[in-house]
């Protein structure tokens, strides 16, 4: 944590993780972070994962929330993480001139009635300054009694793309299309896997019917449940696709290095926030098929969740259209909101 030095230009505190491993959240604040100090804001990033240190980068470890409550000394704290506990506590700082922002980027985990009884609920919903990602968590904030939400989508386009993975381009040279999607983890939801892997799967099989150099390249962060992690490769070994399908697990590379060499990016999920790599396929013209679990953005092409059939029709559809590239930046957007609350 910073020195008690005096500060002169607007001060910034994120709080959240910092990759590895690379996530939507990670990859939002690994983006802003540069950001802002290109702005002139003195900002800095207290990793609550307590893994990663470096230049404006503090580790939080421990019971952390209590403890930089009373010693942060920046004026704006911007919490991303999930922790409504810790939402309510950071809250409190308001009492003492802070601008407090929690950016909720999904509400698959809403408070537990208990914490909603709490008098520091209430404190935070009426004092606290709420970004939600999408319109659905706008609505169900301001339904919970949340008086300042504002709607701003997670995505800050990256400095540059990077370069991709040895193992990725080798296989990019024996594969085309080359498929790409990303993934946090294997995870069950309303009993189907989270992230739609195994209808992308059974989709790609389909495809290879008609394209058979067909390929598919998966970033999963973590393995997640182990259970569908072994049953996702059983599958694939059932498929005969194990030289077509690439898993690069935990990767030292971002997921987005690899979008300059893709023909399609797929996003099979059976819920949604936002999708930063989603949009990050549109700003590179890289043509999107995404589920029609949750609103997209303009330029993708839909299929039924979970209907690997439709998803391979949309597939074929998709790569024989012209894509347009066009940008869902929001740094400008957060950058007037931040001003706007000083």
């Amino acid at each position: 944590m910073p020195s008690g030095r005096k500060m002169l230009k607007p001060t910034i505190a994120l709080v959240g993780p910092w990759p590895k491993p690379w996530g939507g959240i990670s990859v939002h604040l690994f983006r802003l972070l540069p950001r802002l100090l290109e702005e002139g804001f003195e900002a800095f990033l207290y990793d609550d994962t307590g893994l990663h240190s470096g230049p404006n980068i503090f580790p939080l470890k421990g019971k952390w929330v209590n403890r930089f409550a009373l010693r942060a000394r920046e004026r704006i704290v911007h919490y991303h993480s999930h922790s409504w506990g810790a939402r309510m506590r950071l809250s409190l700082m308001t009492l003492f001139g802070k601008k407090v922002i929690f950016t909720v980027h999904s509400l698959r985990n809403p408070p537990r009635i208990p914490l909603r009884k709490r008098p520091e609920f209430t404190h935070m919903l009426q004092k606290a300054h709420f970004i939600a990602v999408n319109e659905e968590i706008a609505e169900k904030l301001s339904a919970a009694g949340a008086r300042n939400v504002a709607i701003i989508n997670p995505y800050i386009s990256p400095p540059d793309w990077g370069k991709p993975h040895l193992d990725v381009e080798v296989f990019a040279s024996t594969h085309r299309p080359l498929i790409c999607l990303s993934a946090l983890l294997f995870k069950s939801w309303n009993n189907k896997d989270l992230y739609g892997l195994f209808s992308a799967l059974e989709a790609l099989s389909l495809i290879r019917r008609e394209m058979p150099e067909a390929g598919m390249i998966i970033y999963l962060s973590q393995i997640g449940e182990e259970n569908l992690f072994r049953s996702f490769k059983g599958r694939v070994a059932e498929l005969g696709l194990e030289r077509d399908v690439l898993i690069r697990l935990d990767a030292d590379e971002p997921f987005w290095t690899c979008l300059p060499l893709a023909q399609l990016f797929l996003r099979p999920t059976f819920s949604d926030s936002f999708g930063i790599s989603l949009a990050e396929a549109l700003e590179l013209g890289v043509p999107v098929v995404a589920s029609d679990a949750v609103p997209r953005p303009g330029g993708v092409l839909l299929f039924r969740a979970g209907d690997p059939a439709d998803m391979a029709l949309a597939i074929q559809k998709a790569l024989s259209l012209k894509p347009e590239r066009f940008s869902l930046d929001s740094f400008p957007a957060l950058l007037d909101f931040y001003k706007s609350i000083l």
